[in-house]
């Protein structure tokens, strides 16, 4: 068994290995002219090759990250009419929730709507106003939160892990070395004795899970895990969370419903302080009133209600006053169409805001 985990950790390092000798190989291809010679040809196959061995290996290394947690009871994590405020700003109300072993949720909101101070609740790094929270005797929660690692800028990543254990057991019954496990981390030899400070910030989130599982949770608390990363960082701390996550209870906080769909089951949208939406991704697709976006108009002048019939995007409006209204419509730049309307008609326009999607949420 300690035979198999050495050559998971010399897989490891080859691929870092493979992944170094990619980038280079890439620089070249974006590079080369059209007109390529026998010799370039032949080296374009090879980057082919390289790049479907990386893709390969990836998947045996990397994706099977599988540390050893602690024991999963029958009750999980219970909220019972949970509510919470910050001065006359409503962040939950009445909320109940009873999560289930291995069951992956997302809460969905824009920033500023109250997503973490719900973390920090379940937590108990805040308390409810109201209602009850209750943990299963048996769970240890991971927090990964948006504040990321906290460690010395100073330090080597290998002390980072070793500052934990030197040795780490893993799901199958084996332990790896700090060494080791890094390697299955994706960090190389060489990476392992950088500073904390030379990572990128995609080394540093991997790092920051690693420090979690090492500590055997069997809940993972996940606050925002992929903001600031680039496409690639993302599509890489995606997977390795699905991976890690297949075992436990998880419970992450986004603003972007792409997060979700590619990491959990079930999702709960929250904004203004109330829960939108409570269900399975599925059937929330399926729901038609969650695709529809709210526009706020102001003109300069009165105009007559009818003025909105004329546009077929519009599912319903209702008037503010004489010169405001709220327009409800399908999904799709309903701003677009009233400008454009507005252009046609002589009306004048001065303001129009997309109040919400409640299926999408930006910074």
């Amino acid at each position: 068994m300690e035979n198999k985990a050495l050559r998971e950790a010399v897989a490891a390092s080859e691929l870092e290995k493979d992944k170094n000798l990619f980038r280079r190989e890439l620089d070249w291809v974006r590079r080369m002219p059209k007109a390529r010679t026998t010799k370039s040809k032949s080296r374009v196959e090879a980057f082919d090759d390289l790049e479907a061995r990386i893709k390969n290996q990836r998947h045996k290394t990397e994706l099977n990250i599988s540390m050893r947690m602690e024991r999963m009871g029958s009750k999980i994590l219970e909220l019972h009419h949970v509510s919470k405020s910050y001065g006359e700003k409503k962040l939950l109300s009445d909320f109940n929730y009873i999560f289930k072993r291995k069951e992956k949720v997302g809460i969905v909101g824009p920033n500023g709507v109250g997503k973490s101070t719900f973390l920090n609740m379940i937590m108990e790094l805040e308390k409810p106003d109201s209602g009850k929270i209750v943990t299963g005797d048996t769970m240890i929660f991971g927090y990964y939160s948006q504040t990321g690692i906290k460690v010395d800028d100073s330090k080597k990543v290998i002390d980072v892990v070793r500052d934990i254990a030197d040795w780490i057991p893993m799901a199958n019954g084996n332990k790896l070395t700090a060494q080791q496990l890094l390697l299955q981390c994706g960090f190389s030899h060489e990476k392992q004795w950088d500073f904390v400070l030379k990572l990128s910030g995609g080394e540093k989130r991997r790092l920051y899970l690693m420090t979690i599982l090492m500590k055997a949770p069997n809940f993972l608390i996940l606050d925002e895990p992929t903001t600031g990363l680039d496409p690639n960082q993302l599509v890489e701390i995606r997977s390795v969370i699905k991976n890690v996550g297949k075992n436990k209870t998880v419970f992450l906080s986004t603003h972007i419903m792409q997060e979700v769909e590619a990491m959990c089951s079930r999702v709960i949208i929250i904004n203004k302080g109330s829960i939108v939406a409570n269900g399975g991704i599925e059937q929330l697709r399926n729901n038609q009133s969650l695709n529809q976006i709210t526009v706020k108009v102001e003109f300069s002048s009165a105009i007559s209600e009818t003025w909105f019939t004329e546009i077929p995007e519009v599912l319903s409006f209702s008037t503010i006053n004489s010169t405001t209204f709220e327009i409800v419509g399908n999904s799709g730049d309903l701003r677009e169409k009233i400008s454009r309307k507005a252009a046609e008609k002589g009306d004048v326009i001065i303001a129009l805001q997309q109040e919400e999607n409640s299926l999408e949420f930006q910074n």
